[in-house]
């Protein structure tokens, strides 16, 4: 008898044991109420300014009601990923933190030891974290000498001139030993001068007295 019936029914225990197969993969959607989203078999419900997302759990919304960010932070009502190591910044860029692991260098500043830093216009923040006059148009700097035509030069001994070039410094001394000298040869050169004279004018009174 349950032979014949099964054989009378076959395609209705088919239907059946696919409808049951169905049951057991996909879970039957929820009837959910106003208010109410269906999740994994669940009715759920999310408080204002919050999204259900796909993990069943409540995020903050962006942009509009209905948008959340699986990852990343909203800004301005845009999801935003930042590379490992950084950090979003109020500008809605991303930035390498400075200091501390939300804290970053505004546009215009550089990180340097842990804290914020900038240079007035036409200097140039050095590996000291001060400022210094630049050298050049290649946005270098002297560290050591001065910034004569584009180049940082130094000299070994005397000065640095305007010409660029190394001078030797001359002391005060050496200056007046050079004028005493100046002056010896020319007391020198005068006598030399005088005497010449002298026995020039004393040949010539000879000759006269030769002739009267």
């Amino acid at each position: 008898m349950v032979r014949q019936y099964w054989t009378a029914n076959k395609g209705l225990a088919f239907f059946l044991l696919f409808v049951a197969i169905c049951l057991i993969i996909s879970p039957v959607s929820a009837a959910c109420n106003p208010g109410y989203k269906s999740c994994n078999g669940q009715c759920l419900a999310c408080p204002s300014g919050t999204v259900l997302g796909p993990d069943c759990r409540c995020h903050p919304a962006c942009g509009d009601s209905t948008h959340s960010c699986q990852s990343g932070q909203c800004y301005n009502g845009r999801c935003v990923t930042c590379p490992s190591g950084s950090i979003l910044g109020t500008d809605g860029n991303c930035h390498k933190p400075c200091g501390s692991s939300t804290t970053f260098c505004p546009s215009g500043s550089t990180c340097c030891n842990g804290g914020c830093a900038s240079c007035p216009s036409g200097q140039i923040l050095g590996d000291d974290c001060l400022c210094h006059e630049s050298c050049g148009s290649s946005g270098n700097y002297c560290t050591s000498g001065t910034c004569c035509n584009d180049k940082c030069l130094s000299c070994p001994s005397g000065y640095l001139g305007t010409d660029c070039q190394c001078h030797v410094q001359v002391s005060n001394s050496d200056t007046n030993s050079n004028n005493l000298t100046e002056d010896t040869k020319s007391e020198t050169e005068t006598a030399g001068t005088i005497g010449k004279i002298g026995l020039f004018l004393a040949k010539i009174a000879r000759i006269i007295s030769k002739i009267f």
